[in-house]
């Protein structure tokens, strides 16, 4: 601290720093000090006028803050959604996810953005139209599919407006594989009832063929 304000007096320029003090009741408090240099009528250095202002509960704010932040991201990192959060404005204000490889933009391309500016056209209304119904009614859920460099990927969306209505989280989820073990399976199904069919003519056929007179 010494090293800073003797810094800043030598050579007369504005100084800013934070450091703990002892408080008179033996708890150590995070205080934050600033100050400009002050001039006379002549413009002569006369000293500095500042201020002093205890931050600890400041400093704890911002570190529950980036603890929830941590526990937010291993939690996406292991459940491999997508977040979103909108505005009003239909903004783009805040992102979390795992596995960025699913975006459909980088997040520095579309993080303040309009979402008319930054998703495929033909989403647009479908999510606008799903945000209304959220605002209308609550929780509201839509699918949808997206081209992304990696192929077409299929997701799953839960939206809802966060109270005060300022911002509406989107929950995300690929359903890429379950749309292809889905697809797998109605295509092995077609294939057990063509199998069937075809089992059906043959056993007819046989049958028939049994009966003929010898």
């Amino acid at each position: 601290c010494a090293q800073v304000f003797n810094r800043a007096f030598e050579a007369r320029e504005p100084y800013s720093m934070e450091y703990r003090l002892r408080r008179h009741d033996g708890e150590y408090r995070w205080l934050h000090e600033q100050g400009k240099p002050r001039y006379d009528a002549d413009h002569r250095f006369i000293g500095y006028v500042g201020s002093c202002l205890d931050v600890t509960e400041l400093r704890r704010a911002e570190a529950v803050a980036l603890e929830r932040g941590a526990i937010l991201k291993q939690t996406f990192d292991i459940i491999q959604d997508m977040l979103f959060m909108l505005d009003a404005e239909k903004r783009f204000v805040f992102f979390q996810a795992g596995a960025k490889d699913r975006l459909y933009r980088r997040p520095e391309d579309f993080l303040g953005r309009p979402m008319g500016e930054v998703m495929p056209p033909a989403l647009v209304p479908p999510l606008r139209a799903a945000m209304q119904r959220a605002r209308e009614g609550g929780i509201q859920e839509m699918d949808y599919s997206m081209d992304l460099p990696v192929g077409t990927h299929f997701f799953n969306a839960r939206l809802a407006w966060l109270p005060g209505g300022e911002q509406c989280m989107f929950l995300v989820r690929d359903t890429s594989e379950q749309q292809a073990v889905q697809q797998a399976r109605a295509r092995l199904n077609d294939f057990v009832l063509l199998l069937f069919r075809l089992a059906s003519r043959f056993i007819k056929d046989v049958i028939g063929f049994q009966n003929l007179p010898c």
